[in-house]
């Protein structure tokens, strides 16, 4: 099934659609797993401030142009689970085996930077990754709008990279405050917004991942630090872009559509 973005104004009008591919992040003998515990991005709505105490200024605040445009084509994520994390001395996350497997190992306390004044980082998984046969800008930034419990203990990593010229997943990934120890996350709170940098009507499309098509995400993440440290995005791009890679995921993806 296809989801089409609401937002349509004067400047959208007449402008042509762009299909923007999206999947549950995980191999096929997990897909099953996450698919079911997943929450899926929903649109951010224009009147979300919900301004009641002054109708006036409050509506000439949902009218600005400059606050729809920051609204405009941006997608809500839902945190899939409730979640409780705690450091022990060691730096090392302490975690129910029932939540075992959203916590990447990967990225525990044993990453803590001493440079990093006291602070630690800790990626969950269960986010989904998205794909564009087109250019195509995404930017993951903070749920800024909304009341959240994880603001609290830590701060949400942001990023922008061009899905039409990169495959990697997003994460839950957060970097705690300065002397904190412990994480909250709540099921169903807005844990990221996802924007997607264009004036084109966006068209989002599902689909089943496949071995291929995780295999290839692992890939893209994991190249630049066995290939090459510290590569620019440009260099990656041109690395996704130089070969076959691209037209066989597009079409493995297309042979997956749900």
């Amino acid at each position: 099934m296809s989801d089409l973005c609401p937002h349509e104004n004067s400047s959208l009008t007449n402008k042509e659609n762009i299909i923007v591919y999206w999947s549950t992040w995980a191999n096929e003998e997990t897909w099953s797993f996450y698919n079911l515990v997943k929450k899926s991005p929903f649109w951010l709505p224009q009147d979300h401030l919900n301004l009641h105490t002054d109708k006036k200024r409050g509506q000439a605040l949902l009218h600005c142009p400059a606050h729809q445009s920051a609204k405009t084509n941006t997608l809500v994520l839902n945190f899939p689970i409730d979640i409780h994390i705690v450091f022990d001395e060691k730096g090392i996350p302490i975690v129910d085996n029932k939540y075992a497997r959203f916590v990447n190992r990967n990225f525990d306390g044993s990453d803590h930077d001493d440079k990093m004044t006291n602070r630690y980082y800790i990626q969950f998984a269960g986010a989904p990754i998205f794909f564009c046969e087109d250019d195509l800008e995404m930017e993951i930034f903070p749920p800024y709008l909304h009341d959240v419990s994880a603001t609290q203990y830590a701060a949400l990593t942001v990023g922008k990279f061009n899905i039409g010229k990169w495959f990697r997943p997003i994460y839950f990934d957060y970097m705690l405050w300065n002397g904190k120890r412990e994480i909250v996350l709540k099921e169903n709170d807005p844990a990221m917004y996802i924007r997607f940098h264009t004036n084109k009507r966006i068209i989002l499309q599902e689909f089943k991942s496949t071995n291929f098509i995780y295999s290839t995400g692992r890939a893209c993440e994991s190249v630049s630090r066995q290939y090459k440290d510290r590569q620019s995005l440009q260099e990656r791009y041109d690395l996704f872009g130089s070969g076959s890679t691209k037209k066989a995921l597009l079409q493995e993806i297309k042979k997956n559509i749900l």
